[in-house]
């Protein structure tokens, strides 16, 4: 019986022993893993959604009939990289036999298909692809981020540009100290550095690009919160994005909010 087990023994009675598994049925690792990785199920659109976050950080988002399936079976992948202890440095984004995939070293790879989105998607496949990878990177073992995928096809069909279905302008607002590691009214662990924004009225997951109009920074977030609700605001966005565009200093903004669609 290894320390761990016997810590865990001491604490408890010796009536209640039976009720416990044998301890070497479960190591310390997998305790770990399981801590580590969660789900959260919330709608997207038309569609039942199903985001994993690791260390409370959202990485990859499942949609379709059968997420279920596909989002335990990237679970899985996940929990035997921690128990194995897997360099993050092997995790590398690629392109090959016509589509993306991140390879984790030479042991396996996961393969991305229209199911699978970052949860913070720029409806651009090469891009989430990267921006999937270097979460994982970064929270599976602290490495570098890439920029560059190999084999990367250059067609512009790739690319996919979102359509623009309605547009708003207005005064933005941002948060993040005070809020980051709460939860937010989507359900979500709300993450300051994550590209997400809070709206009054936009539909959870919906996609929206806020321009600030002072410089004409823009950047693309997620919606996954309500709010703002003084000021009359039309957006309050995360601390990451809000650096993306420019308007830390000044904590307000004025912008122009483009809703984006799926393209036709």
């Amino acid at each position: 019986m290894n320390l761990f087990c016997s810590s865990i023994l001491g604490l408890i009675s010796a009536t209640a022993l039976w009720l416990l598994p044998p301890c070497n049925l479960v190591s310390f690792a997998q305790l770990k893993a399981n801590s580590l990785i969660t789900t959260h199920d919330h709608p997207s659109a038309s569609e039942d959604a199903r985001t994993v976050y690791v260390r409370g950080i959202p990485v990859i988002t499942f949609r379709g009939s059968d997420l279920a399936t596909k989002s335990q079976q990237f679970i899985t992948l996940l929990h035997q990289a921690l128990q194995e202890g897997w360099s993050a440095d092997t995790i590398q984004p690629a392109w090959e036999q016509g589509r993306y995939v991140i390879k984790f070293g030479d042991r396996t790879q996961w393969v991305l298909d229209q199911s699978m989105t970052f949860p913070e998607s720029t409806q651009n496949p090469a891009q989430d692809t990267l921006m999937i990878t270097n979460r994982l990177r970064r929270l599976l073992g602290g490495a570098e981020p890439v920029s560059t995928i190999a084999n990367a096809p250059n067609d512009p069909a790739d690319n996919i540009i979102a359509r623009v279905v309605r547009v708003i302008s207005g005064i933005a607002s941002w948060y993040g100290p005070g809020f980051h590691g709460n939860r937010s009214a989507s359900g979500e662990i709300f993450d300051q550095n994550a590209l997400t924004a809070a709206h009054l009225t936009l539909p959870f997951g919906t996609r929206v690009r806020v321009t600030n109009m002072s410089n004409g920074q823009s950047v693309v977030v997620r919606i996954n919160d309500r709010g703002p609700f003084t000021g009359n605001r039309v957006i309050d966005i995360s601390k990451a994005a809000a650096q993306r565009i420019g308007m830390t200093g000044a904590g307000v903004a004025p912008v122009k909010l483009e809703v984006l669609g799926r393209p036709n």
